[in-house]
């Protein structure tokens, strides 16, 4: 008002302002006179969406029996009611009459002595018009949403009442006349005959085949399957009548479940009457909600769903006739659905008698079979659950005495077009793909809406109330603060319920009542555990070769628990080569990579990236670097333990053994480099001394390339068996493949570099393998090899000579090699009474 004031001020006179005021007194004054008057008798009552207007005063429906029979009226009487202090105004209509139709009531005014009213004279009759402008009432939403809430809601119940009627003409399936050629259905029906006796000729066809040449299907297959033929040909021909038949004892039987249940209902109605007035409607309950004569019961709940907040409350109004217009439509197209399959289902019953006759196509006869069982047995069954609900929700409306009582009525009406969905779900059937739109917990439209509903209101819930603290809400917020109150007094209920919940869990896992339950329980479980491995263990065993068959079993088990037995074995071991391939496929992988890594420079700084830009200096390429080398030895060491175990399973001799290093085929063997490298190996890592000179005597050093000269040099370096003269010098020259001569060219040289320094030791004259010294005696023999010795090296050999036969510390150990020492020995000059101790 202050607002007004300012903004009128400046551009109203004072005379104005007068006679503005002195208009008002005189409308107030006369309007008092005109609502305070009292009329001499009732003129008529008014009708107001749900309440009667009389003499300016709004009477409400009065539902209470108790109520009732305190005015004196009885419990079935239509009464409306208004107080005023001690004054009430009642108008009641019979029980047995319609109050929105009717033109007259009675009338009456009671004085309210305590908690009893006395009734003022008698009643009178007063005339009652219906509401002129029944729409200003209809929408009584408040928060901003009822502009769109109320129409849609309005449309989508008056959708509900139609869609409901047209259910009931969707049950029966059109008859099919078997007599009428011309119709769609027999023509089509016909070709697919033709197609099936067809199939038929090319079937017998294949029998005399087989019958006359042995080829194709066997004796006994031919016994099963002539049966099969005679019944399916026969049944294909008359495929249609049967179906015909079928359609026809389906619609008999749902109309006359439907007739049954539609007179009973008939007589329980008394003429479509509730209690005098026609039945309520999905429309009649959405306009009452609507216009705000919704019941009150449920307020605290609401409050404490919604927060308090009036705008998470109207999203759930529209979802919830929506699921039930949903769920009516779905059923009807369902309905019509199953209409079109029976045609269909019939056109294709020649084919499917045909598919009946080979092992491999009876399940597509199966299939067909079990839909239309489906489809025929519905009519009936359906007639039973949708006329059971007609009749009990017409009972509950016949006796409702309060809007719970009919939204029951109206809901369980309906609940028997929820089942529909649901029993073509379990039949498993193509109209289950449909049904599951609406039972579909995750993805039907109808919980996708509820869900959609349920968040929404959560949303606003959480915003408007429940997500603020105490301060953030004004002081007017008292419908938020008590809804508030109402959600964390249930939260906290909860929260307590499930405390004490584990307490009392707690309490009975101590107590003396369960300590021989939960050993049984836990004794259960171990047998249980028990035939689990013993089962598995059973099944494992089963995958061996070999394994007998159970005598317990018998002659059929048995027959089936070894073909059982052979398919186990089977896709075992087809289980096993899969895995072994793939992880042959994961090596070759690996090893292509770490190559790459290793000898492209590029890969390497791409991997190793992140640890060069923060360590700097190529830390992370140097990484990758040494990972790929890492990879690649370790594959090649895997492959030669590989070719190794190969080579002892096959107890290859070390003759071959030197023969396969060289990289000739022995006992039939491939020779990949993979046995070599096992070869060489096992030879020139060995203790066989004839074995490794044969070896280096037969190679040729400088035909080796780089990897076959690294694996002769490896095998040499860690073997202390090889030849006194071969030193770790000589060992990594041809690891690096800096030797360019053939074996017995190098071997000799590799003696007289070691002679002409002096490394031929006692030590080592005592302790070289007798195929060693053979070689350097055939050496010292030639004049030409001896010449290239120095004057030193030859005086250290001979003294070593002379010590190795003289001292007792070294001639103790000389065995076989002593007579060849000796001829050595002599061969250089020392007098045989020198070699005598």
């Amino acid at each position: 008002m202050e607002w007004l004031k300012m903004r009128v001020r400046p551009q109203i006179r004072r005379s104005q302002w007068f006679a503005i005021l002195t208009i008002s007194i005189f409308v107030g004054f006369f309007s008092g006179i005109l609502i305070n008057s009292t009329s001499v008798y009732a003129a008529e009552a008014q009708w107001k969406s749900d309440s009667l207007v009389v003499d300016g005063k709004t009477l409400k429906p009065v539902n209470d029996t108790a109520r009732k029979k305190l005015l004196g009226r009885d419990s079935k009487d239509w009464v409306y009611e208004a107080t005023e202090g001690n004054q009430s105004t009642v108008v009641f209509f019979a029980g047995n009459s319609n109050p929105r139709t009717a033109t007259t009531a009675k009338y009456a005014r009671y004085t309210i002595n305590g908690s009893t009213p006395t009734q003022s004279g008698e009643p009178e009759n007063i005339e009652v018009k219906q509401d002129s402008n029944p729409s200003e009432s209809e929408c009584d939403v408040r928060g901003g949403t009822g502009w769109f809430i109320c129409p849609i809601s309005n449309g989508i119940a008056s959708g509900i009442d139609e869609v409901y009627t047209w259910i009931s003409d969707l049950m029966t399936t059109p008859a099919i006349d078997s007599s009428n050629n011309s119709s769609g259905v027999k023509v089509a029906w016909d070709i697919m005959r033709n197609i099936a006796n067809a199939a038929f000729i090319v079937a017998f066809l294949i029998v005399i085949y087989s019958q006359l040449t042995s080829v194709g299907i066997s004796n006994y297959g031919i016994k099963k399957l002539v049966p099969r033929v005679v019944i399916a040909a026969i049944l294909v021909n008359l495929s249609f009548i049967i179906c015909a038949a079928m359609i026809d004892l389906s619609n008999i039987f749902g109309v006359a479940l439907q007739d049954m249940f539609n007179e009973i209902r008939s007589q329980v109605s008394a003429n479509g009457a509730f209690n005098g007035a026609p039945l309520p409607t999905w429309s009649d309950l959405v306009a009452m909600v609507l216009s705000g004569g919704a019941a009150t019961a449920g307020v605290y709940g609401a409050l404490a769903a919604t927060g308090g907040s009036l705008a998470s409350a109207a999203y759930w109004l529209l979802p919830i006739i929506a699921s039930i217009l949903l769920t009516l439509t779905v059923v009807f197209i369902i309905l019509a659905a199953r209409q079109a399959l029976l045609i269909i289902l019939t056109v294709i019953s020649p084919l499917a008698f045909v598919c009946y006759l080979l092992p491999g196509t009876e399940k597509f006869f199966e299939k067909w079979r079990n839909l239309m069982f489906t489809l025929v047995i519905f009519f009936p069954a359906f007639s039973v659950v949708f006329g059971g609900a007609q009749l009990a929700g017409l009972i509950i409306l016949q006796n409702a005495n309060s809007w719970i009582m009919v939204i029951l009525g109206l809901a369980v009406q309906v609940s028997a077009l929820a089942i529909a969905p649901l029993v073509f779900k379990l039949s498993g059937g193509v109209l289950g793909r449909v049904a599951g739109i609406v039972n579909n917990k995750n993805r039907g439209v109808i919980d996708r809406t509820k869900n959609w509903s349920r968040d929404r209101s959560q949303l606003a819930a959480h915003k408007n109330s429940l997500g603020r603290a105490d301060d953030e809400l004004s002081k007017f917020s008292g419908i938020r603060k008590m809804g508030r109150w109402a959600n964390y007094r249930s939260r906290k209920f909860k929260t307590r319920s499930e405390a004490y919940q584990k307490r009392a869990d707690a309490a009975y896992k101590l107590s003396r009542a369960n300590q021989i339950a939960d050993i049984e329980s836990r004794a259960a479980a171990d047998q249980l555990s028990l035939a689990d491995v013993t089962t598995a263990n059973a099944y494992e065993e089963m995958k061996v070769e070999g394994t007998p068959t159970p005598a317990n079993l018998k002659k059929r088990a048995a027959r089936r628990y070894e073909t059982l037995q052979e398919e186990t074995q089977r896709e075992a071991r087809s289980i096993a080569i899969q895995g072994l391939r793939k992880n042959s496929i994961q090596r070759v992988n690996d090893y292509i990579l770490a190559n790459d890594l290793a000898n492209q420079e590029e890969l390497r700084a791409q991997a190793g990236s992140v640890e060069n830009m923060y360590f700097g200096n190529d830390r992370g390429s140097q990484r990758v670097w040494s990972t790929a080398r890492s990879t690649i030895t370790k594959a090649n060491k895997e492959s030669i333990e590989n070719a190794m175990t190969i080579l002892n399973a096959m107890n290859v001799s070390n003759d071959d053994m030197v023969e396969l290093a060289n990289g000739v085929s022995r006992r039939g063997l491939t020779v990949t480099d993979d046995i070599r490298y096992a070869a060489i190996h096992h030879v020139l890592g060995g203790k066989d001394a004839v074995a490794i000179q044969s070896l280096l005597q037969k190679t040729d050093f400088g035909a080796l390339n780089d990897d076959f000269a690294q694996e002769y040099g490896d095998a040499l370096l860690s073997n202390s068996a090889k030849p006194a003269w071969l030193g770790g010098a000589a060992a990594a020259a041809i690891k690096a493949n800096n030797v360019n001569m053939n074996g017995p060219d190098y071997m000799r040289k590799l003696m007289l570099d070691n002679l002409n320094i002096g490394g031929l030791s006692t030590e080592a004259i005592v302790g070289s393998d007798l195929a060693y010294l053979k070689p350097l005696k055939e050496a010292l023999s030639d004049q030409s090899f001896v010449s290239q010795i120095n004057e030193a090296g030859l005086d250290t050999l001979r003294k070593n000579l002379v010590l190795a036969q003289t001292d007792p510390r070294f001639s103790s150990r000389i065995g076989k090699t002593g007579n060849t020492i000796r001829e050595i020995s002599l061969s250089l000059g020392i007098k045989p009474e020198d070699l005598t101790s």
